[in-house]
């Protein structure tokens, strides 16, 4: 699924974007994600948990799996669609994601102060992103109006600073192309995503 964002430049970042807050990998000297699961379907829920893990942990018959156990737990919501094509739920994407051993909780990042905080700590994985999509044709409509990606991060060795990298299964131009600090990921979530739910993934702590 591809999304409508906000208003961008021609480099698909706006300009507050295009600062020290932005860089090239080499410039903030962390390891850039080297994995990436394009689109198929409209399983961008799927691409997303692999896309934050970085590698291919589940298929599509996992996710089908997953989602009809979710729908014995909690009947009567849509939590895909019909015939293996995607659209999985918020429901069905944490649920994969705990199966991995990882703790899934939502994040209000319009509380800037708060969502810094949160998004330095040493147990942060990344986050997945579930954006409203505005842009759907008519033959469309029977699918979900969101769409999922994933934002990895990446903490230097002293773990004194962290940047991120928003990766969309779609691979569109209209995301950063560079890493963001952490105060600028949190500003390009509230100011160009639409209507975005958070949910950041950390590691449990260690007895």
């Amino acid at each position: 699924m591809q999304s409508s964002r906000k208003s961008v430049t021609s480099n698909g970042v706006k300009d507050s974007y295009q600062s020290s807050s932005a860089m090239t990998a080499s410039e903030v000297q962390v390891q850039p994600p080297a994995f990436l699961e394009k689109q198929r379907w409209y399983q961008c829920g799927l691409h997303a948990v692999n896309n934050l893990l970085q590698r291919p942990v589940y298929a599509v018959e996992d996710f089908e799996a997953i989602a009809r156990g979710v729908s014995a737990i909690v009947p009567g919501i849509r939590h895909k669609a019909c015939l293996g094509l995607g659209c999985y739920g918020a429901e069905v994407v944490c649920a994969a994601v705990a199966r991995q051993g990882l703790c899934v909780d939502t994040l209000n990042c319009k509380n800037t102060d708060v969502a810094l905080r949160r998004l330095s700590g040493p147990n942060v994985v990344g986050l997945l992103l579930n954006e409203v999509e505005s842009d759907r044709r008519w033959w469309q409509l029977w699918r979900s109006q969101r769409h999922w990606l994933a934002a990895v991060r990446r903490a230097t060795e002293t773990n004194s600073s962290a940047y991120w990298w928003i990766i969309d299964s779609q691979n569109c131009n209209g995301r950063p192309q560079k890493p963001l600090d952490t105060r600028a990921l949190v500003s390009y979530i509230v100011q160009d995503m639409v209507e975005c739910v958070v949910f950041i993934v950390e590691r449990r702590n260690e007895l």
